[in-house]
């Protein structure tokens, strides 16, 4: 099957250290989103971070679809 990667061990969630790497109002991309979530201490070794960033943002109501790869 499938390697098992390493789960985050009680760090910080992805959608907390985005939310903490991007001020309030702020429409950002995926790519930006990962971007602030690696500045605000998530640790991740995937070449995918900025799908994760789009899936956690899309699912969250703290975010909201701003237009095509755009999240306010």
């Amino acid at each position: 099957g499938r390697p098992k990667g390493s789960r985050n061990k009680g760090g910080l969630t992805l959608l907390a250290a985005i939310i903490k790497g991007v001020r309030a109002g702020a429409t950002i991309s995926p790519a930006e989103a990962a971007v602030a979530a690696k500045r605000s201490g998530y640790k991740s070794g995937s070449p995918h971070l900025a799908m994760m960033c789009a899936n956690v943002m899309g699912k969250s109501s703290e975010f909201r679809h701003a237009g095509r790869g755009a999240y306010a």
